[in-house]
């Protein structure tokens, strides 16, 4: 009778311990922010840093990655020094993908072509549709890392064709130099003007802004994503960049921009009207 009298205290305080498990576990289920699959799904993964110590590598720019079950295609824009030919920036291959936690994931990649190599990314999401990531690829050879957007292949588009004919209101938030502090915009505005003919002006507001003019070039790469380059010229200097916009809405969002191939890092938030 004594060891029925334990065992009877010990059962109920297991079903409540299996009760509060369950109840947690579903918690955690409802606020969880990763999809339980990619199929379907484009990743736009922007890069802001690279570690390796090969000399052609991936550094800047943003790599689409569309989704399909098992299988992928990735076309990177701007990513490297000579940006040239885009067949140099594509991939393709098959993965796995598991969610972990309420907002993180892991996917594990086999590229196929152009060439043999295996990788890891993990993803950390902020939101149902952002994050940061980070990629090693062939056991170190390569790690990359940046932010990432979510967003539905087929989704409806926000990014513009063109932007040809608008002003731009760029609006610095962070900037990341080994550069002295005085020597280049930490904070600030800059409208950029963009014309037909390929030119373009900036004119800054804001300590360390300057006004200059330029060239560019701009492709959507994806619903959401386009990719400016830029060689922009003042009586200082005249230097490339390679621009990231992440269209939020069809006139405004954020972008990360990479000056001077990494001598400055600058990103903040936008909003685009036209220009007549």
């Amino acid at each position: 009778m004594r060891t029925s009298n334990y065992i009877k205290p010990l059962l109920l305080i297991s079903v409540l311990l299996s009760s509060f498990t369950f109840a947690h576990s579903k918690k955690e289920c409802d606020c969880q922010l990763p999809p339980q699959s990619l199929d379907g799904y484009t990743i736009n993964y922007q890069i802001l840093d690279t570690k390796t110590e090969l000399v052609d590598a991936p550094y800047k720019g943003v790599v689409v990655s569309k989704y399909q079950h098992k299988h992928f295609k990735a076309q990177g824009t701007g990513t490297l020094n000579n940006n040239t030919d885009p067949t140099k920036e594509f991939s393709e291959g098959n993965y796995k993908y598991k969610t972990r936690e309420c907002n993180k994931a892991i996917e594990t990649a086999t590229t196929t072509w152009p060439q043999y190599s295996s990788s890891t990314t993990d993803l950390t999401f902020t939101s149902k549709n952002a994050g940061t990531w980070k990629k090693n690829v062939d056991n170190g050879r390569i790690i990359l890392s940046g932010k990432f957007s979510l967003i539905k292949t087929n989704a409806a588009h926000t990014a513009p064709a063109s932007k040809a004919g608008f002003h731009y209101t760029l609006i610095i938030k962070s900037t990341i130099s080994n550069l002295p502090p005085e020597a280049y915009p930490r904070a600030g505005l800059v409208l950029q003007t963009y014309q037909e003919d390929g030119g373009m002006t900036f004119i800054g507001t804001g300590p360390g802004t300057i006004n200059s003019t330029g060239t560019y070039s701009y492709k959507k790469v994806s619903p959401n994503t386009g990719v400016e380059e830029v060689t922009q010229t003042s009586e200082f200097f005249s230097l490339p960049y390679t621009m990231v916009l992440t269209f939020e809405t069809e006139n405004s969002g954020t972008w990360e921009q990479n000056f001077a191939n990494g001598l400055i890092k600058f990103s903040g938030t936008f909003d685009s009207f036209p220009a007549q």
